[in-house]
């Protein structure tokens, strides 16, 4: 999917103010959500005005406020959407971590997030690289994800599985907010991606 990666640069402070929303968000009474048959009871293309959300600094991306019960090891759950398309991205992600530098528990979790994941999905391809020395990519692995010199994460390719559920690709990895500090996250992909690109350009070229 050629616009994941240009995404990457928005997670790391999205996660962070998503962690830190959780944090104090507070309880405040609200309809209970509808859950609809998709990740986190959300469905892909489904009307913004279905969910409850709040606007972020991002183009298109809300953070969705009331929802079913997430999943162990999902904190904050987020959407793009746009009015020509509904929902094109569904985002969860973990809570930040500081004592994990060397990513053993991190890359754990997403191993064990990854297999639920294929016995729905089908099958995935794996990535896991590190450039750095051998003491920066064991002890510090972290610092190196940050850096852009890591990666790690596991991508499901449905674009051609023709799914009733408009599921096109999804990714779970891990990324970092700095050089200790790092997350889980889970994406799924509308299958409609030149719609949404389409959309994403539009809103984008009109500051929503």
């Amino acid at each position: 999917m050629s616009n994941k990666r240009s995404l990457r640069a928005s997670r790391a402070s999205a996660a962070l103010w998503l962690s830190v929303s959780l944090a104090v968000g507070g309880a405040s009474a609200a309809p209970a959500p509808r859950a609809h048959d998709g990740p986190f009871g959300i469905a892909m293309g489904e009307p913004l005005d279905q969910l409850i959300t709040e606007k972020t600094s991002q183009v298109g991306r809300y953070v969705v406020t009331h929802h079913v019960a997430l999943p162990s090891g999902i904190a904050s759950l987020a959407v793009d959407a746009f009015p020509s398309t509904g929902v094109c991205l569904i985002r969860g992600t973990s809570l930040v971590a500081t004592d994990d530098q060397a990513g053993a528990v991190l890359r754990r979790r997403i191993d064990e997030f990854a297999e639920l994941l294929k016995a729905k999905y089908g099958p995935y391809v794996k990535t896991d690289n590190c450039d750095g020395l051998s003491e920066e990519c064991t002890d510090l692995w972290v610092q190196r994800l940050n850096l852009g010199k890591a990666n790690y994460n596991y991508d499901f390719d449905l674009s051609n599985a023709g799914r009733s559920d408009k599921i096109g690709y999804i990714e779970v990895g891990a990324d970092a907010v700095d050089a200790i500090t790092s997350y889980l996250y889970v994406e799924y992909y509308n299958v409609d991606k030149d719609g949404c690109d389409a959309a994403r350009k539009t809103a984008a070229s009109a500051g929503l």
